[in-house]
């Protein structure tokens, strides 16, 4: 089994399924997903990291002008405003805070396409 070394630096196994998953979860078609898992199965090596396997899913999505290409970069647009993606979860929450919101953090639910932190209303 291709360990794959994850963004923080752990290494796990890679998993056909978990990339399915969240190519399906953006809104890409059963033959699509297909042949994007063709793809990656072709190249894959050991020690790769998920962020290359994402970035080639990802570009596969838009050479196809596919529209799920959007919401497969949702996640990683979202970490890219910060290391963590906290940084961007405090701004907001101080944001839904003046208008009223009690906020709180590492509230996490699966989303569509991503996982989500929660805020409830004051």
């Amino acid at each position: 089994m291709i360990q794959v070394k994850k963004a923080n630096g752990e290494l796990e196994p890679f998993s056909a399924e978990k990339l399915e998953r969240s190519l399906r979860n953006a809104g890409a078609d059963s033959k699509l997903t297909a042949e994007i898992i063709k793809d990656i199965n072709s190249w894959i090596y050991e020690g790769v990291t998920t962020r290359k396997i994402y970035d080639s899913a990802f570009k596969y999505l838009r050479r196809k002008k596919n529209s799920s290409s959007l919401l497969y970069k949702l996640k990683q647009a979202m970490m890219d405003l910060g290391p963590t993606g906290h940084p961007f979860e405090h701004f907001i929450g101080k944001v839904l805070e003046k208008q009223g919101y009690k906020t709180e953090v590492a509230q996490v639910i699966n989303g569509f396409c991503v996982t989500h932190e929660v805020r409830e209303r004051a």
